[in-house]
């Protein structure tokens, strides 16, 4: 009986060696199990250990997608600003800056002459927060002012309707010593006419009710579309013409003639009856 007793002894005493080098055990657990009684194990908790902590995943930069088809990117946010790029639609680009009115995005496109570029932010979505990219104030550019239009020839005489009693400035006057100012210089040289023999002056060819002899000097007379210095010039007549009368005016100051094929009058149009010579 001691001799079993003291085995068992034994048996426990290889067996909490054994642990002990495993494990540290207190007084209490050594003397549990010299009595006989299995030692209960604490589990170890490591001193001093600090249990680590996940880190939130940095947020990415907002990100810009195209909305149109096509859209221009510019130097600088501006409208007058040179145009260095193009995206098209469904295209995607980092946010790296805004403008400070809120109107254009800076984005980071790697085909652009620096990388970078600005883009009109009607036409682009924005997912993510801007709130902490670079702020531009856009320049100030002075307003192009539009160069003065350079008055012609035929504007400058065209400016008023002529007058019944004034030699009329639309047209060359029919007894005007001066140059006609009707035509432009490329179109109407600065000759003087051939006088005609004395015997020829006084002839004056009438021509027959219904008809009209063209009698400006110098120049051709202008055919318009309708009654009125302003309206379009449609053809040509030439001085000593003959032609029919279809229509006069109701003031007296104009007269409608007909087209002449093979004429530089190929429609018909408006003369200023100041220089036709009526049939009666």
């Amino acid at each position: 009986m001691f001799n079993q007793k003291f085995g068992w002894i034994a048996v426990l005493m290889a067996i909490s060696i054994a642990v002990a080098g495993c494990q540290p055990m207190t007084a209490e657990q050594m003397t549990n199990m010299l009595a006989g009684q299995l030692a209960t194990l604490q589990t170890p908790v490591a001193v001093g250990t600090a249990t680590p902590t996940l880190e939130p995943a940095q947020e990415e930069g907002a990100v810009a997608t195209v909305t149109a088809r096509s859209l221009r990117v510019r130097a600088f946010p501006s409208m007058q600003a040179e145009v260095i790029a193009g995206v098209r639609e469904g295209e995607q680009y980092p946010v790296i800056g805004r403008s400070s009115d809120g109107l254009w995005l800076e984005l980071a496109i790697p085909r652009a002459p620096e990388g970078r570029g600005w883009v009109s932010a009607n036409f682009v979505t924005v997912s993510g927060s801007i709130a902490d990219v670079r702020v531009v104030t856009p320049p100030v550019l002075p307003t192009p002012t539009p160069a003065p239009a350079i008055a012609t020839q035929e504007a400058a005489e065209e400016t008023a309707e002529p007058e019944a009693t004034l030699a009329p400035t639309e047209e060359p006057a029919a007894e005007a010593t001066p140059v006609p100012t009707e035509e432009p210089a490329e179109e109407a040289p600065e000759a003087t006419p051939t006088p005609l023999p004395e015997e020829e002056t006084g002839a004056v060819v009438t021509p027959e009710p219904g008809f009209a002899l063209v009698i400006a000097e110098g120049a051709r007379l202008r055919v318009r579309a309708e009654p009125s210095t302003e309206a379009p010039i449609v053809g040509w007549l030439q001085p000593g013409e003959i032609i029919p009368v279809e229509e006069v005016s109701e003031d007296g100051l104009w007269v409608r003639v007909p087209g002449v094929p093979g004429t530089q009058n190929l429609t018909g149009g408006w003369v200023l009856a100041e220089f036709l010579l009526l049939g009666q």
